[in-house]
C-alpha cells in the first residue's frame, strides 16, 4: 500500500520533496566506500583484510541504500521489510568491524571472542523478522519511527559502544609492539576506523531517539554520520600511499582524485541559486586539473620507487651471492692452507738437515742451495699460516685461551728474539717501558706474542735502515695498555693509512722495500685484538717519515 500524502519518486530514488543534503550526503558516501573497498579487493582479493574491508564497506552501503529510499520511497510493504533491516545490517558492522581490528593488527581472535561475537549478535537476528523490532508503519507520515523497539535500539546503542572501546584495546595493545612505520600505519587505520564507528553510529542512534521521542520531526541529523565513512576512506588511502596498505600496488592516487572530483561534482544536487552552481563549476574545473597533475607527479614517483626497489632486490641477490662466494673461497683458502703445511714442514725438515749435514757435508755451491730452499719454504709456510688465520677468523672458529700475564714481559720477548734478525738488517731494534702499573693484561697470550711479532716484523720489512723502537705505556685512569711500534721506515700515505687493515691491501709504495708479503698480517693481527677487547692504529706523517702501530689491549692492575 502506498504512502497517500506524497508522490513516488523517480526511478525509485530521486524526488524533489526531500533535504537538501540527502543526495550528498548519502551518493557520496556510497561511491566513496564502494570505490575504495573494491579496488582494495581487486589488488589482492586473496588477502583476509582486504576481503573484510570490501565486505564492510558493501554492508554500509546496503544500509547507506536503504536508508536513501526511506525517505524517499512511498511502498509501504517495502519500507517495512527494509526498515526491519536496520538493526541486523548495524550488528553486522560492529562485527566486522572487530575481525577487521583484529586482522589488520595481525592478531588471533579468541575462542570465546568467537562466541562472544555470535551471543551478541544472535538476539538481533531472531527478533528481525518479529514484531519485536518492527510492529507497524504509519502510512500518514510514511515512516514506523512510532513502532520501533526502544528495547532493540538500546541494545545495539550499547553493542556500538561496546564495539568501540573493543576496537581501541586492540589497536592499543597492538600499538606498542610494532615497529615505528608500522606504528604510524596502525594509527591512522585506528583513528579513522573509531571514528567512523563513533560518528556514524553515534549520529544514527541519537536521530533516531530524537525523532522517536518528538525533539525532532525527521532523523536528517543521520546524514552527518555518514561522513564518519568518508573520513576512514580518506585515511585508507593515505595509508594505501605512504605505507602500501592492504598490499595495494595501483596508484590509489588516482582514486583519491577521482573520488574529489565525484565530491564536488555532488554539490550539484543542493546547488540552488546561479552563483552556487557557478562557483561549483569553477570548483570541479580547479580540482580536475590539480589532480591531473598531481596523478601525473605520483605516478612518476611511483615507478621510479618501483625502479629503486628493484634495484634493491638485485643489489640483495647480488650480496647474497658475493658473501657466499666469500665463504666458498674462505673453505677453499682453509683446505687448500691445510693440505700445504704437511708438505711444506717436510721440505723444512729435510732442508735443515741438509744444511746441518745429516746427509753428510754438502759442498758449498749445494749448501747455498739448501739455504734458499729453507729460506722459500719458510716465507710459504708463513704465508699458509696466514691464510689459515684469516680463514678461521672470517668462519668464526679461531679459539681464544684467556688469562693474565705481563704485557712488560711478552714484548721484551719478541723483541729480544727478534733482535739479532734486525742487527742482520742494520737496523736498531729498543724496547722502552713508560709504566705507572705493573703492565698486566686478560688476554690470549699466544695470539697477543703473535700480534707483537707481526707489527714488529712488518716494521723490519719497511725498515731499510735506521731504528725500530717499542714502547709499553699505560693510561691507568681508563685502565688501558699501549704498545708503540714506532719504525723510520717508508711510511705511509694517508690513502694507505685508510685501507691498511684491510684484507690483501700493501701500501702503494711497499714494493719499494720488500716484494714479499700477503696483505694478510695486519689485518690478523686487528681481528685478533679486537676479539681481546682492544685494537690497532696506524699513524704516519706520510711517505718516507716512518709509520707508528699502536696495539691497546685492557689492563687489569
Amino acid at each position: 500500500m502506498p504512502c497517500t500524502f506524497f508522490e513516488s519518486p523517480t526511478f525509485l530514488f530521486f524526488s524533489s520533496a526531500v533535504p537538501e543534503l540527502l543526495y550528498y550526503s548519502h551518493i557520496s558516501a556510497v561511491i566513496v566506500a564502494l570505490l575504495v573497498g573494491v579496488v582494495v579487493l581487486l589488488n589482492a582479493p586473496t588477502r583476509h583484510t582486504n576481503q573484510l574491508l570490501c565486505l564492510l564497506t558493501v554492508i554500509f552501503s546496503f544500509w547507506v541504500v536503504i536508508n536513501l529510499y526511506s525517505w524517499v520511497g512511498v511502498n509501504s510493504d517495502w519500507l517495512v521489510f527494509l526498515w526491519s533491516l536496520y538493526r541486523l545490517l548495524e550488528v553486522t558492522l560492529l562485527i566486522l568491524a572487530i575481525y577487521f581490528s583484529y586482522a589488520i593488527t595481525e592478531r588471533q581472535m579468541s575462542v570465546w571472542g568467537h562466541g562472544a561475537l555470535a551471543l551478541c549478535a544472535l538476539p538481533v537476528v531472531l527478533l528481525t523478522t518479529t514484531n519485536l523490532n518492527i510492529s507497524g508503519f504509519n502510512l500518514a507520515s510514511c515512516n514506523a519511527f512510532d513502532y520501533e523497539s526502544k528495547i532493540l535500539l538500546g541494545y545495539n546503542a550499547i553493542l556500538s559502544l561496546i564495539t568501540i572501546m573493543w576496537v581501541i584495546v586492540i589497536f592499543v595493545h597492538t600499538y606498542h609492539t610494532r615497529a615505528k612505520e608500522r606504528k604510524r600505519e596502525l594509527l591512522l587505520l585506528g583513528i579513522g576506523l573509531v571514528t567512523f564507528l563513533s560518528v556514524f553510529f553515534g549520529t544514527v542512534y541519537l536521530a533516531e531517539l530524537l525523532t522517536i521521542f518528538d525533539f525532532f520531526n525527521d532523523s536528517r541529523l543521520e546524514f552527518f554520520g555518514l561522513f564518519g565513512m568518508t573520513f576512514f576512506m580518506g585515511l585508507i588511502g593515505a595509508t594505501i600511499v605512504k605505507f602500501r596498505s592492504f598490499n595495494v600496488t595501483m596508484h590509489i592516487a588516482q582514486v583519491l582524485v577521482v573520488l574529489l572530483i565525484i565530491l564536488v561534482g555532488l554539490q550539484y544536487t543542493f546547488s540552488t541559486t546561479v552563483t552556487s552552481k557557478i562557483l561549483t563549476t569553477f570548483t570541479l574545473l580547479l580540482v580536475t586539473i590539480s589532480g591531473y597533475q598531481l596523478t601525473k607527479s605520483v605516478r612518476l614517483e611511483i615507478k621510479q620507487r618501483q625502479e629503486i626497489e628493484k634495484l634493491v632486490k638485485n643489489l640483495e641477490r647480488v650480496n647474497d651471492r658475493l658473501q657466499r662466494l666469500d665463504q666458498l673461497k674462505s673453505e677453499f683458502v682453509s683446505i687448500a692452507s691445510h693440505q700445504l703445511r704437511s708438505p711444506l714442514s717436510a721440505v723444512l725438515g729435510y732442508a735443515s738437515m741438509l744444511k746441518e749435514g745429516s746427509y753428510g757435508k754438502l759442498p758449498a755451491k749445494a749448501l747455498e742451495a739448501a739455504l734458499r730452499i729453507e729460506e722459500s719454504a719458510r716465507l710459504m709456510a708463513s704465508s699458509v699460516e696466514d691464510y689459515l688465520n684469516v680463514s678461521q677468523i672470517e668462519a668464526g672458529h679461531m679459539k681464544y685461551n684467556f688469562s693474565d700475564f705481563s704485557l712488560r714481559e711478552q714484548a721484551l720477548h719478541v723483541t729480544d728474539d727478534l733482535r739479532p734478525l734486525a742487527l742482520k738488517q742494520s737496523i736498531m731494534l729498543l724496547f722502552r717501558t713508560k709504566l705507572e702499573s705493573d703492565g698486566m693484561t686478560h688476554a690470549d697470550k699466544g695470539k697477543t706474542e703473535q700480534i707483537l711479532h707481526n707489527l714488529v716484523d712488518n716494521a723490519m720489512k719497511y725498515t731499510t735502515q735506521g731504528t725500530i723502537t717499542v714502547i709499553l705505556r699505560d693510561d691507568t685512569t681508563i685502565k688501558r695498555l699501549y704498545l708503540d711500534v714506532i719504525d723510520t721506515g717508508i711510511g705511509m700515505s694517508q690513502e694507505t693509512l685508510n685501507s691498511i687493515f684491510d684484507k690483501f691491501e700493501r701500501g702503494s709504495n711497499a714494493n719499494s722495500a720488500n716484494i714479499h708479503g700477503t696483505g694478510l698480517g695486519l689485518f690478523t693481527a686487528l681481528k685478533l685484538a679486537e676479539a681481546m677487547g682492544g685494537t690497532i692504529t696506524a699513524h704516519s706523517e706520510g711517505e718516507g717519515k716512518g709509520s707508528c702501530f699502536t696495539l691497546e689491549l685492557p689492563l687489569i692492575s
